[in-house]
């Protein structure tokens, strides 16, 4: 079986839609809970760095039945195990390959292989939180000690613990080549760009500049960026809204509607009671 799901990029809204869609699909076909809960997670990833880094993309899964290839995913190796952590990816690939952990270090990274030459990785893992998943913020323990106790079950493993059971496994999803989206430049053309950015500039002379985050933006700048790149307007703009309001330019529908489109449908963001 297969099935198709298209990722916009910055589209944060339906990012996991996909993931969520093949978790369904997979509980009806009665997957073990530890083959979905990895196939999920992975997928789920993917939609997120699809939705923040690029245009858009395509997710291909392919799910297949494979009575000569079955494995119990409850019992992890010690590679599955490690997978997680710093250098798990990097260290079973082949070439010059590199590990930075930490966004602030990616980011640091980043910015300096783009000024240097010496740039011939042929693979690059570059995990966002410290320590990689031990780090993430779902983690309640302290990440060095999740490391080591990972790293303590790892060795307790071996590769024979991968036992001849389940059903439906592999499931297998393809990402097809996606396309660079710089989340920092406003327009390709530069002349482009520049008027978006006067435009920008006026529209901070506006905005209070307390970035509440009360019109879904997390500061004024990037409100006032998201209006210029059409991805909003300024009826966002709570103190507007009441503005608006007085002088009949917008009706109470309408800005229930836009504060529906920011908190939710379900939010009465006018009761007291909540």
């Amino acid at each position: 079986m297969r099935f198709d799901y298209r990722i916009k990029g910055g589209d944060f809204i339906n990012a996991g839609k996909a993931s969520s869609a093949v978790k369904g699909i997979l509980k009806q076909l009665d997957v073990p809970a530890p083959l979905i809960k990895r196939v999920v997670v992975a997928l789920y990833e993917t939609e997120v760095n699809v939705a923040a880094h690029a245009y858009e993309g395509d997710i291909e899964v392919e799910i297949e039945e494979d009575e000569a290839e079955q494995h119990d995913t409850g019992n992890l190796t010690p590679k599955g195990i490690l997978w997680t952590l710093t250098r798990g990816e990097s260290k079973h690939q082949e070439g010059r390959c590199l590990a930075v952990d930490g966004i602030s270090n990616v980011t640091q990274f980043l910015e300096r292989l783009e000024e240097s030459e010496n740039n011939n990785f042929d693979f690059l893992e570059l995990r966002a939180c410290d320590e990689s998943c031990a780090g993430g913020v779902l983690i309640s323990g302290n990440r060095f000690l999740t490391v080591e106790r990972l790293n303590g079950r790892a060795k307790r493993l071996s590769d024979k613990n991968m036992q001849r059971s389940g059903k439906y496994d592999p499931v297998r999803f393809n990402v097809d080549p996606i396309p660079e989206r710089s989340m920092m430049v406003l327009d390709g053309d530069r002349s482009v760009a520049l008027e978006k950015m006067k435009k920008m500039e006026e529209l901070l002379k506006v905005l209070p500049g307390i970035d509440c985050a009360a019109c879904g933006s997390p500061t004024c700048k990037s409100l006032a960026e998201d209006v210029v790149q059409e991805r909003a307007t300024l009826s966002t703009y709570v103190f507007l809204q009441e503005l608006y309001l007085r002088k009949g330019k917008i009706s109470i529908e309408e800005v229930d509607r836009i504060n529906a489109g920011i908190w939710g449908a379900d939010r009465d963001y006018r009761s007291q009671s909540k």
